[in-house]
């Protein structure tokens, strides 16, 4: 059984992830537990698998 501290701290890492993709213009596409990995070592979450991901333009791009 998963502690829920380490959901928390799961959870709280991938809407980070999140937030960092959509602030620099990428749309993931494809969020799902098969594209998320937890390194038990350094107790950090990676999103992959970006082969659905999309660009778009980011406040900051359209006021250019």
């Amino acid at each position: 059984m998963i502690r829920e501290e380490l959901i928390q701290r799961i959870i709280k890492q991938m809407l980070a992830g999140i937030e960092y993709l959509h602030a620099n213009g990428v749309c993931h596409r494809d969020l799902k537990p098969d594209n998320v990995i937890y390194n038990l070592k350094a107790k950090q979450i990676k999103l992959m698998d970006f082969n659905a991901s999309k660009r778009f333009k980011t406040n900051d791009e359209i006021l250019r």
